[in-house]
């Protein structure tokens, strides 16, 4: 199979990483434990913000820029904070209209528990809306000099007591990862950039271990709440991480055992539909765990989190595969371009 489906204009083993991503944030939200999550919380969003900077497209117009994020971020965002909040009223018979209100904006207002997923979208849209303008009014080393100023800004607006509207704080310290993932577009076919991304199995396996290490040693960090543990430290592990996991991505992509391509197939749906995944996934799981108590099945197990895992994961590809044979699918902010 050719890295690059040309009809599609995707490139493989890049859905594959997003499907780890949202494969480990669904993990995340079943809660596999502590440890596991001060691991995912160290690269898991910020991979997201590179494949975005990856397929950034600096050629369009502002109108149409605009519009595609509205459509395909903010569309999907502000359906499925409507639908968290029907729910809302159906699961406790309130609803606080002000503070729902409040809640649209405001990143760290979270109403209900199944709806926490949905701040990302409000943060990338900020931030690809930030590096847009950026982009637009800087060139050269004033763009890098303002990209990382305002990363720099952005990681330390967490010493404010309020949080900013639209994720705008969040979004100020992701502005560098998206340079990174247009950087790594440009240069994808140079030697370093190829070198990087074709590690052998060996070092990649030590990088991977010694990286873990120095995140459990960083202790928690949360983007969304602008905790870094120790800055330098957690650029280089969330960097690292994001290098180890793209080359697993590879890997497991230009692997031919027939259970693996089950897998990369898998994977590589999850990474297509990921706006499906992240909209929806709290719900399902939430949904889930009253269904396996109510009928005796434990949920303070590894096995049956892994069974929440896998039908959590295909409820949500089977929602996702009757909405496209509807007008529904305009839910999830499809439009012609499935990047």
């Amino acid at each position: 199979m050719a890295e690059k489906d040309v009809g599609k204009h995707r490139i493989e083993w890049i859905d594959v990483l997003r499907g780890f991503g949202i494969a480990l944030m669904v993990m995340g939200h079943i809660d596999f434990g502590t440890r596991f999550n001060v691991y995912i919380h160290a690269f898991h969003m910020p991979l997201f913000i590179v494949v975005a900077g990856f397929f950034f497209n600096p050629r369009r117009n502002y109108r149409e820029y605009l519009v595609h994020d509205l459509r395909t971020l903010i569309l999907p965002y502000t359906v499925f904070f409507l639908f968290c909040q029907l729910l809302c009223l159906l699961h406790t018979g309130r609803l606080d209209f002000h503070y729902a209100a409040e809640s649209y904006f405001n990143s760290a207002s979270r109403p209900i528990s199944f709806s926490g997923a949905l701040w990302f979208l409000l943060c990338l849209f900020s931030c690809k809306e930030l590096y847009y303008w950026v982009k637009r009014l800087t060139k050269g080393i004033a763009f890098a000099v303002a990209i990382l100023t305002l990363t720099f800004l952005g990681s330390f607006l967490s010493t404010i007591p309020i949080k900013l509207p639209l994720c705008l704080d969040s979004a100020l310290s992701c502005l560098a990862f998206l340079w990174i993932g247009e950087i790594l577009k440009r240069r994808q076919e140079g030697a370093l950039t190829k070198k990087l991304l074709n590690l052998p199995f060996w070092l990649l396996v030590l990088v991977a271990l010694a990286n873990a290490r120095l995140i459990f040693v960083n202790g928690s960090v949360n983007v969304r709440l602008n905790e870094w543990g120790t800055i330098p430290l957690y650029w280089a592990n969330c960097l690292i991480a994001l290098l180890c996991w793209a080359n697993a991505s590879k890997m497991i992509f230009a692997m031919r055992w027939r259970p693996i391509r089950f897998i990369v197939k898998e994977l590589q749906y999850i990474g297509r539909e990921s706006i499906a995944y992240l909209t929806i996934n709290e719900i399902l799981i939430f949904f889930a765990f009253d269904f396996f108590t109510a009928v005796g099945i434990p949920t303070d197990n590894v096995p049956s989190r892994f069974l929440r895992l896998i039908a959590v994961l295909y409820l949500i590809k089977g929602l996702r595969i009757l909405s496209a044979k509807t007008k529904l699918d305009f839910i999830w902010g499809r439009t012609g371009d499935r990047s």
